[in-house]
């Protein structure tokens, strides 16, 4: 709840926060997501990705990010799923909702001690006119992969299903001692 709140300040306010923002470093090798994650930003992520996979040497994706869409977020991870190359994941701040299931992507995850990671169940918006029937099909559909991806995501943690099913309703907020704990995270600094 809190996080929707949140969400719904920074939607009233123009900012280079609700923007979001990509940053690569081609030399170091890095990605980095700021603020939401976007379609625009899905696209460019994936280009990147696609490039740094050619030389098939390790890349780092960094997260201070709020989260974003669900569906540019799915896009990237199909994108990290199918990559070769290994794919290391850091937190410098926070990486809450979409932005942690990237996070969860990285084959090395890492976060500093005063990072936070935050996950919670989808949430739906329901701004198109849709008929009953094609609303309920698509969330049979939704929460099907959903459930899925939540499986392939936690299958090299501590973490079960069923806790994350508890724990992320509404909000479940991970500090880096309890990431560790969990296995979610490989490394604190």
């Amino acid at each position: 709840m809190l996080y929707q709140k949140r969400r719904n300040l920074l939607q009233d306010e123009p900012s280079q926060e609700n923007e979001g923002i990509i940053k690569v470093d081609l030399k170091k090798r890095i990605i980095r997501l700021y603020g939401t994650i976007t379609l625009n930003i899905s696209a460019e992520t994936i280009d990147n990705i696609q490039k740094f996979e050619k030389k098939h040497s390790p890349f780092t994706i960094e997260f201070n990010s709020h989260g974003g869409s669900y569906e540019a977020t799915m896009g990237i991870i199909s994108n990290l799923i199918l990559c070769k190359s290994q794919i290391i994941t850091d937190i410098k701040g926070i990486a809450y909702s979409a932005a942690a299931y990237l996070f969860l992507c990285g084959k090395v995850r890492k976060m500093s001690k005063v990072s936070i990671l935050m996950f919670h169940d989808p949430l739906l918006s329901l701004d198109q006119e849709e008929s009953i029937i094609q609303l309920k099909n698509y969330l049979d559909v939704s929460v099907s992969s959903y459930y899925d991806l939540i499986k392939l995501l936690l299958k090299d943690t501590k973490v079960s299903v069923d806790t994350y099913k508890e724990k992320a309703r509404p909000e479940w907020y991970i500090g880096a001692q309890e990431a560790l704990k969990l296995g979610l995270v490989h490394e604190i600094y």
